[in-house]
């Protein structure tokens, strides 16, 4: 496969709801409500992405703990004027999802994300990584330089580690969304594959994948 036909499997804007829901849920260890200016009457939830309301504004410091008003998730109250941006919160995600050129055939995508961008609480950034696709003919496997902004196939099946490159030092959440993989599979060859007795190797199931994609015998 070539770099384009490995692309032609993901859609063209692969940063989905469901990928975005996911990324609210699960991908960050911490939350805050952010109030942007002194005397606002609203505050930002990480957790909810809206702006809910602020009673008692009196009580409200930077840095103390609080409940969201909205979703009641325990949060970090932050004081944008203040400055933001020594609580970069940073992911490297993995996504799964049906090829939309052969239903026959899954993907995964990983993605950095990064939020809390330039000191605006709403902004989050989804940086593709790696690109992996699998298929009854075996597996394929690409990631994007980030030096060069290349695509680069690889040899083999890996799961790339989140610190390497331009990332070096890294020390962002790993988080993968099984839920996504558990719908991509059906009426896939990989369905029979016994993939619910490796759930816990988490982002290691797509070196099984490309095991099973080569034997497909091998979950006797």
């Amino acid at each position: 496969m070539t770099a384009e036909q490995i692309l032609s499997h993901f859609r063209p804007g692969p940063v989905t709801r469901d990928l975005k829901q996911f990324v609210r849920k699960n991908a960050f260890s911490k939350q805050y409500l952010f109030i942007r200016k002194k005397g606002d009457t609203t505050g930002y939830c990480s957790f909810c992405e809206k702006d809910v309301p602020l009673k008692d504004r009196s009580s409200l410091k930077h840095n103390a703990k609080t409940t969201c008003p909205r979703c009641r998730r325990e949060v970090t109250l932050k004081h944008v004027w203040r400055g933001i941006k020594n609580i970069v919160d940073e992911a490297y995600v993995y996504h799964f999802a049906r090829s939309v050129k052969n239903k026959q055939m899954i993907t995964c995508q990983t993605f950095y994300v990064s939020r809390f961008l330039d000191s605006n609480p709403g902004a989050i950034k989804y940086s593709p990584s790696c690109y992996y696709v699998f298929s009854r003919q075996g597996a394929k496997m690409m990631y994007v330089d980030p030096y060069y902004r290349q695509y680069v196939l690889t040899q083999s099946i890996y799961t790339k580690h989140p610190s390497g490159g331009l990332y070096y030092g890294w020390q962002g959440k790993l988080a993968v969304n099984m839920a996504s993989l558990a719908r991509a599979l059906p009426h896939t060859p990989y369905q029979y594959s016994a993939w619910e007795d490796y759930t816990d190797m988490n982002e290691q199931i797509l070196r099984y994948f490309a095991l099973f994609a080569k034997h497909p015998q091998v979950e006797y």
